[in-house]
């Protein structure tokens, strides 16, 4: 089988990405608390959406693209029909829901940007014993940059790899 092989059962690359996402978007659990409030409904879906992303890296990169997919859809309506209950016209629940967004892939894709480039450094210095050897912070004077320093860590790795 050739990598290309995939191409007779997907259009493109996009389409195959579109696909992953609907995937991933399967696993939100959409189920309503009725009983609960507005902010406890909301806190519950993107507890369940975070729970998704946090599976891997490769999740909130795939999601920080733009794609077109129904599961997209079907995550949207109950975060969208929240906040509308809660008050909020439709602009301004699209437009939140657009921050929320963001506020749950951001660190999520700094994660997994993290992840890779300690990956990568791990690779190319694998000789050393300390990963980040020769990276301007891990070399600078702990009084330059103390409260940095302390997150690098005496071994070299920051806490979220």
């Amino acid at each position: 089988m050739t990598p290309i092989a995939i191409y007779r059962h997907v259009r493109n690359k996009s389409h195959l990405l579109d696909l992953m996402v609907e995937r991933l978007l399967d696993q939100v659990d959409l189920a309503p608390a009725e009983t609960a409030t507005w902010q406890d409904r909301l806190r519950r879906l993107l507890a369940s959406f975070q729970a998704v992303v946090a599976t891997n890296p490769a999740p909130a990169l795939l999601l920080s693209r733009p794609f077109v997919s129904p599961a997209a859809l079907r995550v949207s309506e109950p975060l969208l029909a929240t906040l509308h209950r809660a008050g909020f016209d439709a602009g301004q629940s699209v437009r939140l829901l657009q921050a929320i967004t963001g506020m749950v892939l951001g660190p999520a894709i700094n994660r997994a940007t993290w992840a890779a480039a300690s990956r990568d450094l791990r690779r190319t210095r694998t000789a050393s014993r300390h990963p980040w050897k020769g990276c301007p912070l891990a070399s600078s004077p702990a009084s330059r940059a103390p409260r940095a320093r302390a997150w690098i860590g005496p071994r070299g790795r920051t806490p979220i790899v």
